[in-house]
């Protein structure tokens, strides 16, 4: 790849560092981080760690001594948790099995490579999937040019695209769409971006005209409008607004930075940009408007952190706190405290339509929170249904100036008689004068 020396950039030049903070691993490179129920997990040069609501600290979690390129928690069963990772070989030659699987806390851990071509691949850069009641689920791993599926109903992985010699540094899997997105670069350095809407069969390929731009490396889905794709490439973010046909550049363009992580704060709609320059330093931005702005989200003056590799927006269910983690190339993670919302989210927005957003974090076990948009004073009513219709939780019943709102679900607050909901599918409805819309969520234990 080649070096990228320009610096335009046009952001808003806020620099916030008193709330960018060590979380701990100090020292570490951290290759890829996710949260999945209450608990998060991080992959390392020292193996697999997590942290879950009353641990103190990270914890080991399996496979210590090993370099875990990707972790991919997901469902297993009807109320487990299983997770998949990929090994960071040294080289073709390795020994080292490329994928493990487990779903008992990490007490054991299991080979889950058989059909990928080793000789082929030194290492999965990514794995993601759709969560499935099979242990690892419909799963996609890809790297080095190449992807592979792992079917439902069989342990043997299928090769379902290959670009050839070049790059596939992404694999994101659209849970709304059900539509499988990767991206990286081609021999001669062009940068693509590709979508299967038929889980791997055939693929659509695009390749962006960046001026120069020349990989993919992280790929975020609209939570509100699933025509709209962000993707952090060598250089810049870009943006779709139809499914891909067609890339424009945000504002956040020119820079120094490979943009190896997106994340979004579903409750404000602020996405964020995590990168690392060449010679592995921090770069992280935020823009509250769709990559029109940005500002520079900076480490303490004193401190020269290392460059992100990856990043998630963790909503803390047991004190319903949300922050955004860092996980960076070699100092551990930090965590950026993102705005606490107890319900009014912007009092002089001026909204134009009525919205009720997917809740977040999703599946969750016991907290998530429920955002939606009313374009005039009403009267509001959101309530939560199991899928018979009987009621759960009446979470709004009042009069509501025009405004944006989020309201936090806890399944740990009910009153006596229904605590201690199963997992499974709900669903929320919100009804405002004659507008009613409903969305499905998942609690999982």
């Amino acid at each position: 790849m080649k070096k990228i020396i320009a610096f335009f950039i046009f952001i808003i030049p806020v620099f916030l560092n008193a709330q960018l903070q060590s979380a701990g691993l100090q020292g570490m490179n951290i290759y890829s981080l996710a949260q999945y129920g209450d608990a998060v997990y991080v992959g390392t040069d020292d193996g697999v760690y997590w942290i879950r609501p009353h641990f103190s600290y990270w914890r080991t979690f399996g496979l210590q001594g090993k370099k875990i390129k990707s972790v991919y928690p997901h469902q297993y069963g009807a109320i487990g948790t299983a997770i998949t990772v990929s090994v960071l070989r040294d080289s073709i030659s390795s020994n080292e099995p490329l994928i493990y699987c487990t779903s008992d806390l990490g007490q054991t851990w299991i080979v889950k490579d058989s059909g990928i071509v080793r000789n082929d691949i030194p290492y999965l850069k990514d794995i993601n999937g759709f969560p499935s009641p099979l242990i690892c689920g419909e799963t996609f791993a890809g790297g080095f040019g190449k992807l592979y599926r792992r079917d439902l109903n069989s342990p043997t992985w299928e090769k379902v695209f290959d670009i050839g010699i070049g790059q596939l540094n992404v694999v994101e899997a659209n849970q709304q769409t059900a539509d499988v997105w990767v991206g990286g670069e081609t021999t001669i350095f062009a940068p693509y971006i590709s979508k299967s809407e038929d889980k791997g069969k055939t693929w659509l390929t695009f390749y962006p005209n960046l001026n120069g731009d020349n990989a993919c490396n992280s790929i975020l889905f609209d939570d509100n409008d699933t025509n709209i794709v962000y993707a952090g490439m060598e250089g810049s973010v870009i943006k779709s607004t139809d499914r891909g046909e067609t890339w424009n550049p945000t504002k956040l363009t020119g820079t120094l930075y490979y943009f190896n992580a997106l994340a979004k704060d579903y409750l404000t709609s602020t996405i964020f940009a995590g990168g690392s320059t060449n010679e592995n330093y921090f770069g992280l931005f935020g823009s509250s408007d769709g990559g029109e702005s940005w500002y520079q989200i900076a480490p303490i003056p004193t401190v020269m952190l290392k460059g992100i590799s990856s990043l998630q927006v963790v909503v803390s269910s047991w004190c319903c706190e949300r922050n955004l983690y860092v996980g960076t190339l070699g100092d551990g993670i930090y965590t950026y405290h993102l705005k606490v919302i107890d319900e009014v989210l912007d009092e002089n927005q001026d909204p134009l339509q009525f919205h009720l957003s997917q809740n977040y974090p999703n599946p969750f076990n016991p907290t998530t929170a429920i955002s939606y948009v009313i374009p005039k004073s009403s009267f509001v009513v959101l309530k939560v249904f199991d899928v018979l219709g009987n009621e759960v939780s009446t979470l709004v019943n009042e009069n509501k100036l025009a405004g944006s709102y989020a309201v936090y679900f806890n399944i740990k607050d009910l009153p006596e008689g229904k605590a201690g909901l199963s997992s499974g599918i709900y669903f929320y409805k919100l009804q405002v004068d004659n507008y009613i819309q409903t969305r499905k969520m998942t609690i999982l234990k």
